[in-house]
């Protein structure tokens, strides 16, 4: 896995590697940015609510990297912003096909 982003300008990557997946519960995987000491591991746990679905994430492993201590709440942030716009895409209709 590869995701790239500019953050103050600076284009950042970081690289990680799919663990663990449970077909429709739950995808696992650990990540890294160059420089950390260690990876940082993800977890996506889908819960089903009634007729809707509940993504539970959860990162483990911010204690190994000796990073500044607000790296979890950016990350936790970070991700609310994904699963927000996952969740808005999920809602949109679907588009029918053109003949």
């Amino acid at each position: 896995m590869l995701e790239t982003w500019t953050e103050d300008g600076i284009q950042m990557t970081a690289t990680g590697e799919v663990t663990r997946v449970e077909r429709d519960r739950l995808l696992k995987f650990i990540w890294t940015e160059p420089g950390w000491p260690s990876s940082l591991e993800v977890e996506f746990r889908l819960n089903p609510e009634g007729s809707a679905t509940r993504l539970t994430i959860t990162g483990s492993g911010f204690g190994q990297l000796n990073a500044r201590t607000s790296l979890p709440v950016e990350h936790g942030q970070g991700w609310h912003h994904h699963a927000t716009r996952l969740k808005r895409e999920c809602e949109r209709p679907l588009e029918s096909p053109t003949n």
